[in-house]
């Protein structure tokens, strides 16, 4: 894989943990529950899913 092409990945994979981190924190201001408070959704498991999607990784 090329340089560039791996730059653009990394990015948008930091482009997208920014995003969840400025939507928990507008959740947290917020009265409405997000789905991190209710319990629906695991953090882990949602960046793991997204790394595995935009760097194309194939589970073993």
């Amino acid at each position: 894989m090329d340089n560039m092409r791996m730059d653009k990945r990394v990015t948008e994979y930091l482009a997208w943990l920014n995003n969840q981190f400025e939507n928990t924190l507008d959740a947290a201001d917020s009265d409405a529950p997000s789905e991190y408070q209710e319990g629906l959704t695991d953090g882990f498991d949602r960046a793991e899913a997204a790394f595995r999607d935009i760097f194309d990784v194939k589970e073993q």
